[in-house]
C-alpha cells in the first residue's frame, strides 16, 4: 500500500491499496501535479508486479489529491515489462495545459534483448502513451530510474532523463558485464534522443538513480 502524510503534521490524509500480494505496489511513487484540474495536487504510485492483460506488465495509477479516488492508471505493453519500478512528473509535454508523467520498465525483453528495458511518458488527461523509449542492448535495464519535469533543451517544453545502470559502453574489455551505467536526455516535445551521459569507470552503475 501507499500512504499520503501531511506535510504540516505527519498525519496520514490517504490510504491506497494495490490490486494483489505481488502487485509491489509502491514500488515507487511521485507528484505528477494537478491532473484533474481541481486546485489540488494530485499523486500516483508504481506497481511493477501488476498484471494487466499479462504477467508484470506494472502500472502506474494516479489518484486525486484531493479524495485519494482513483483517476485511471497506465500499464505495461508486455509481460515482464515491469512499468512502474520508478515514476515522476515529466511537465506538460503534449501542451495540453495538463501536467504528463514518466515511468520506467526496467525488464522489458522484446525490443532491443533480454532486459534492455523501456520508458513511457504517459498524458495527464487520460494515462495514454505519448513517448516510449527502449534500451539499446540486452541486459541495459533502462528505465530503472527515471525523472523529468525541466526544459533542458529551452524550447519551452520540458524533458525527460533516463537512468541505464548496466550500460557497457565504458569500463574494461572482454568483459559484457562492465556496469559502467549512463544517462540519457530526451526531448519532450518531440521525443528525441537529446545526449548520453556515460560512467567512466566499470561498476559505477551511473544512472541507478536520475532526478532534475
Amino acid at each position: 500500500y501507499a500512504t499520503v502524510h501531511s506535510g504540516s503534521t505527519g498525519a496520514i490524509l490517504h490510504t491506497v491499496v494495490g490490486a494483489h500480494p505481488k502487485a509491489f505496489f509502491g514500488s515507487s511513487v511521485g507528484g505528477p501535479g494537478d491532473v484533474d484540474g481541481d486546485g489540488t495536487p494530485d499523486f500516483m504510485v508504481g506497481a511493477y508486479g501488476t498484471d494487466i492483460g499479462a504477467m508484470n506488465t506494472g502500472s502506474v495509477s494516479v489518484y486525486s489529491g484531493a479524495t485519494g479516488a482513483l483517476l485511471f492508471s497506465s500499464n505495461g505493453l508486455a509481460a515482464k515489462d515491469k512499468i512502474g519500478i520508478d515514476c515522476d512528473g515529466a511537465g506538460d509535454v503534449n501542451g495540453d495545459g495538463v501536467p504528463d508523467y514518466i515511468a520506467g520498465g526496467y525488464c522489458q525483453s522484446g525490443a532491443n534483448g533480454n532486459f534492455c528495458g523501456m520508458a513511457m511518458v504517459f498524458s495527464g488527461a487520460d494515462g495514454s502513451p505519448i513517448h516510449t523509449w527502449y534500451g539499446d542492448n540486452q541486459a541495459d535495464y533502462f528505465g530503472s530510474a527515471v525523472a523529468g519535469g525541466q526544459d533542458i533543451d529551452q524550447d519551452g517544453v520540458t524533458d525527460l532523463v533516463v537512468g541505464i545502470y548496466n550500460d557497457d559502453t565504458n569500463g574494461g574489455s572482454g568483459n559484457i558485464n562492465h556496469n559502467s551505467g549512463a544517462i540519457r536526455a530526451y526531448s519532450g516535445a518531440t521525443g528525441l534522443e537529446l545526449w548520453t551521459a556515460y560512467g567512466d569507470a566499470e561498476h559505477d552503475l551511473m544512472g541507478i538513480s536520475v532526478d532534475m
